[in-house]
């Protein structure tokens, strides 16, 4: 495979008061990379449908493949400085890489979710951060980050906004890698939520009435 890369520094964004960055979870959704084809088997993707058909990776717009999954006994992916490209569990991750301009990949939940994080592995700090934006279902940027990371390890990034994260945004170094990636429960589409504001509305003068 080729090169790789990543970083370390948080930055909200805009007007979501709401976002920030968030610990370790386990959340109802969740993917771990296992049960896809590995590099040297087919699996390289331009769209990649993930945890259960919830979420999808969708690879650079200039068309070149974007997303590679990794197998640790099969896949060399270099990391630079840090070494090469592993998981955090199991013997697979995926990988992003775009001839090393930075990769621009989205992540777009079929339905907004409450939080969102997995672990990180990245290239020296020679490769620049690696750089996500946030976006609610309108399309309004609710929160950024940016991050480079020494070493080998895998890193945790986690961020959470309770007004719905729909879609992420990434750019920035070639080649970063993420691996056990999760999600937590959906929220409610802005209908759902006015049906539901409506029928408590009407109890609430039912129980008025009667009073």
């Amino acid at each position: 495979m080729k090169t790789i890369l990543v970083g370390g520094s948080l930055a909200l964004a805009s007007s979501a008061l709401a976002f920030s960055n968030v610990g370790v979870f386990s959340g109802s959704l969740n993917d771990n990379f296992e049960s896809y084809p590995d590099y040297n088997n087919g699996g390289t993707y331009t769209s990649m449908a993930v945890m259960g058909g919830a979420a999808t990776f969708t690879g650079n717009p200039d068309g070149s493949p974007g997303m590679w999954v990794v197998n640790v006994n099969t896949t060399f992916w270099g990391l630079g400085g840090n070494g090469s490209g592993g998981a955090n569990s199991g013997v697979q991750s995926l990988g992003f890489y775009d001839g090393g301009i930075g990769p621009t990949i989205t992540l777009t939940f079929a339905n907004a979710v409450t939080d969102f994080g997995g672990y990180w592995q990245t290239c020296d700090s020679n490769y620049g951060n690696v750089n996500v934006s946030f976006y609610d279902a309108g399309n309004n940027l609710i929160g950024t980050d940016s991050w480079v990371q020494a070493g080998n390890a895998f890193q945790w990034r986690g961020w959470s906004d309770a007004g719905g994260i729909k879609t992420m945004v990434l750019t920035g170094n070639s080649a970063p890698i993420v691996d056990d990636i999760t999600a937590n429960g959906a929220v409610p589409e802005p209908a759902s939520m006015a049906a539901l504001g409506l029928g408590i509305a009407t109890l609430i003068r039912r129980r008025a009435k009667k009073a």
